[in-house]
C-alpha cells in the first residue's frame, strides 16, 4: 500500500493564507505561521514582526486601517526548498476615505 505524501502543497497553502486574511479570519491565518516566524516587511513598512503574536498584531492593525481590503496573489509559484514566490496586488480603501490604495509587489515566502 502506497503511503500518502506528508509534504504540503505550498502553493495551496499560500492561496489559503491570502483567502483567510481577505476574510479577516486571523484564527485561520495564524496556524500557517511557525511559532517563531519572521515577517520581514522592513522594505515597505519599516518593521519586522517576529513570532505569531507580533505578526498577528501587525496584520490586525494593518487591515483595521481599511474599510475594504483585498490581497490578490498572481499565480504563486513554488521554487523548491520550501520557497514560494508570488506577485501580490493589494486593493484597499482606508477608513473614512473614498479613494483606494493600490499596491503591487513581489513576495517571497519561506516554508519550513
Amino acid at each position: 500500500m502506497a503511503e500518502e505524501s506528508r509534504t504540503p502543497d505550498l502553493v495551496a497553502l499560500t492561496w489559503e493564507a491570502f483567502a483567510a486574511v481577505n476574510r479577516r479570519d486571523l484564527d485561520a491565518t495564524m496556524p500557517l505561521y511557525a511559532p517563531e516566524a519572521v515577517l520581514d516587511i522592513s522594505r515597505t513598512v519599516g518593521v519586522v514582526p517576529q513570532g505569531r503574536a507580533a505578526i498577528r498584531r501587525f496584520i490586525e492593525d494593518w487591515i483595521a486601517a481599511y474599510e475594504e481590503f483585498e490581497y490578490v496573489p498572481e499565480e504563486p509559484v513554488e521554487l523548491g526548498n520550501g520557497v514560494v514566490f508570488a506577485v501580490v496586488s493589494q486593493k484597499a480603501r482606508p477608513v473614512g476615505v473614498t479613494g483606494y490604495v493600490h499596491q503591487r509587489e513581489g513576495w517571497v515566502c519561506v516554508c519550513v
